[in-house]
């Protein structure tokens, strides 16, 4: 099993977007493993018992399914639960679950889909039990008698802002307050090199597109490239990383769906050495980014300034371009 310590221990020093949710994973299911109060309250959501023969296993792979977040084995059940916090499901993924649940020889298969939002999702797999469940959830179900390292979860849980209730705060009514000047300044800035970027690359997305990523944690234009997708240039505002910052950001998304994009990775990676490489679990992320607080500290126009950054990625990407016009196509 290992101590929680050696199980986080790959996640230091790291600024990937996933690690969050893989630190988390390895906090939720060491928790479960070793508070059995926590595990019980846990179990009960499902009207299961505990028992001696439980297996409580993070991360394990499936070829040509995936990797649940946490499966547990029960003599009777086995549960799957995929775990997010602002990230998305990717194409398919709670199906590829469904469809590993169906080859376990259980009485009951159960999916679980945990999410910081509420998310309402469904699956086309009749003999599975499948649950939508939120962190607050799980938040709810650390009580007094639950261990330390359950209470810690539970801390962890609200210090960063992942166990949200329903309950509006008096912060949600002045975000509110401001939030349609705060769009419109967003927008001003990505308008303001649409037309540039179109010139090159084709025409952005609409501009109605931009707010459907705001709950994971970005504001941005985008362009996607191929059929089926290969890649898209992603232009705007992001703030998913663990340091609360806000970025302007020019970022290629490649999706890793199988191994035709090697030769895309292989250029961009040649021709965009010093632009930042995130991995994921099914994409790759490179990009250049500013933040917000540096422009604004250095009291400069700030429209000209975040114009200029973003105008130099775009420049960067029509070199690259021009160089290899087919991977644009």
């Amino acid at each position: 099993m290992g101590s929680i310590f050696s199980r986080l221990y790959p996640y230091k020093q790291t600024e990937s977007k996933s690690n969050l949710e893989n630190y988390l994973i390895e906090i939720f299911s060491f928790c479960l493993q070793n508070d059995d109060t926590f595990r019980n309250n846990f179990l009960s959501k499902f009207d299961l018992k505990d028992s001696v023969d439980i297996k409580i296993i993070p991360q394990r792979i499936y070829e040509g399914f995936g990797r649940p977040d946490i499966e547990i084995i029960l003599p009777s059940a086995a549960i799957l639960i995929e775990c997010k916090v602002e990230s998305k499901e990717r194409q398919n993924q709670l199906n590829d679950y469904a469809n590993i649940l169906k080859i376990k020889s259980k009485k009951r298969k159960i999916l679980v889909y945990l999410t910081k939002y509420c998310e309402t999702k469904q699956i086309q797999h009749d003999d599975i039990e499948f649950l939508n469940n939120k962190w607050y959830d799980i938040y709810e179900l650390i009580d007094e008698h639950c261990n330390s390292f359950s209470q810690q979860l539970k801390n962890f849980l609200t210090e960063n802002r992942i166990a949200m209730d329903n309950n509006f705060t008096t912060l949600d009514i002045v975000s509110l307050e401001n939030i349609s000047g705060t769009i419109a300044k967003m927008d001003e800035v990505i308008d303001s090199i649409s037309d540039y970027f179109s010139a090159i690359f084709g025409a952005m997305s609409k501009t109605s597109s931009r707010s459907t990523r705001l709950k994971d944690g970005g504001y941005y234009a985008y362009k996607h490239f191929g059929e089926p997708l290969k890649f898209s240039i992603d232009i705007g505002f992001t703030w998913w990383y663990d340091d609360n910052l806000i970025y302007l950001t020019v970022e290629l998304w490649i999706p890793l769906k199988d191994n035709e994009k090697d030769e895309i990775m292989t250029i961009f990676k040649t021709n965009l050495g010093d632009w930042k490489e995130n991995p994921f679990d099914d994409c790759v992320t490179i990009g250049n980014y500013k933040t917000v607080n540096e422009i604004v500290a250095k009291g400069q126009e700030q429209l000209p300034a975040m114009t200029s950054f973003l105008k130099k990625g775009i420049d960067r990407l029509a070199k690259l371009k021009d160089r290899n016009p087919e991977i644009f196509q």
